[in-house]
C-alpha cells in the first residue's frame, strides 16, 4: 500500500507565515485608507474636484437660500393731519419763519418753524396772512395755506432767499385772492417769547433763527 504524499499546509511553520501575510496586507491597506483621510475619492465640503493637472479651489462664502436680505428701514417726515373744524393758517418750513395771520382788525405776530397750524378764532369775512423766512436759504420752500373746516381756501409756496407769502381769503364765501410771493430783503426777527400753533404757547426766538443750509 502506498504512502500518502504530506501536504505542505500540513506544517505549521507554513499556515503561521500565511496568516502573518494577511495581517500584514490588511495593515497596509488600513494605513493607506486612513492615511488619505478616511475618503475614497471624495471632494471635501467647500473644495472642487481636483482632475489631472488641476489644482483645489474653495469655494467662496455663499448666502442661504433661506437668509432674509437685509432690510431697509426708511424714515418718512411725516406731517400735522389738517384739523377738522375751524379757520386755520398752516405754515410749514425747515428754517425759522415770522409773519402775521388773522382778520385785519386783529392781526396776530408769530414767529416759529416747522409745521404748524394757527387757529383764527371766531373768524369771519376777510382773513389774511403773511409769513417770511428769517433765512437766505433757496434749496427749502415755505409754504402758507388757509384751511376753513378741513377744506383748502387758499396757498402759496416760495423757495428764495428771505422768501415771503401772502394770503387773503373771505372765509364766509370762500372767495380768495391770489397768492403773492417775495423775497430777498433780510426779515428782522421777533425777540420774546411768542406764540404757537395748535394751542402750543411760549416758542421762543432762539429756537427759530438758525440759517438753514
Amino acid at each position: 500500500m502506498r504512502k500518502r504524499k504530506k501536504d505542505i499546509f500540513d506544517k505549521p511553520w507554513v499556515t503561521i507565515a500565511t496568516i502573518v501575510g494577511i495581517i500584514a496586507v490588511v495593515a497596509i491597506a488600513l494605513v493607506f485608507f486612513w492615511g488619505n483621510g478616511g475618503s475614497v475619492g471624495t471632494p471635501s465640503s467647500g473644495q472642487a474636484a481636483a482632475g489631472p493637472g488641476s489644482s483645489t479651489v474653495s469655494a467662496g462664502p455663499t448666502t442661504s437660500a433661506g437668509q432674509a436680505a437685509p432690510t431697509i428701514v426708511v424714515v418718512e417726515t411725516t406731517t400735522q393731519a389738517v384739523p377738522q373744524t375751524g379757520v386755520r393758517v398752516h405754515v410749514s418750513y425747515l428754517g425759522g419763519y415770522k409773519g402775521t395771520y388773522g382778520m385785519p382788525s386783529g392781526l396776530q405776530t408769530v414767529q416759529s418753524s416747522g409745521d404748524r397750524y394757527f387757529e383764527i378764532v371766531n373768524a369771519t369775512g376777510s382773513i389774511q396772512a403773511s409769513f417770511q423766512k428769517l433765512d437766505s436759504s433757496t434749496k427749502h420752500a415755505l409754504t402758507v395755506e388757509i384751511y376753513k373746516d378741513g377744506s383748502l381756501l387758499t396757498q402759496g409756496s416760495v423757495s428764495t432767499s428771505y422768501g415771503t407769502v401772502t394770503l387773503a381769503a373771505d372765509v364766509t364765501t370762500g372767495v380768495a385772492q391770489p397768492a403773492q410771493t417775495g423775497g430777498g430783503i433780510r426779515a428782522t426777527a421777533t425777540t420774546g417769547t411768542i406764540g404757537g400753533g395748535n394751542g402750543t404757547a411760549g416758542i421762543t426766538a432762539a429756537m427759530t433763527t438758525a440759517a438753514v443750509t
